[in-house]
């Protein structure tokens, strides 16, 4: 929900499966002169059901920037948002299971 206007994203795709949910959401236009941009976000969330039900039963979610759509007379473009933090969570968890993998090799070698 946007704090300034208290409109909230629109759900553009919601995809299922079991309980994990994933969604594509736009948000609110911001257009300057001849230049609107929307602004793209994905949200994967896990539900339980029964449990906390602020948010449709949803335990965890996470949401990040996915990319901009700008429109600009009367052509339109879609940035990627590459999200940096979560190419290196993964990297340091590939590497941090590599590790331990190695360490266990060696150990039981010995």
């Amino acid at each position: 929900m946007n704090k300034e206007t208290g409109t909230a994203n629109k759900v553009s795709r919601t995809e299922q499966t079991g309980l994990l949910q994933r969604q594509l959401l736009r948000g609110e236009t911001i257009t300057r002169g001849s230049i609107s941009v929307t602004p793209i976000s994905r949200r994967i969330s896990l539900g339980l059901p029964g449990w906390l039900q602020k948010d449709q039963g949803r335990v965890l979610i996470y949401q990040r920037p996915a990319a901009l759509i700008v429109k600009r007379g009367g052509s339109t473009q879609t940035i990627p948002i590459h999200d940096m933090t979560q190419i290196i969570m993964v990297t340091m968890f590939g590497l941090t299971a590599l590790c331990l993998y190695l360490l266990m090799r060696s150990n039981s070698k010995a």
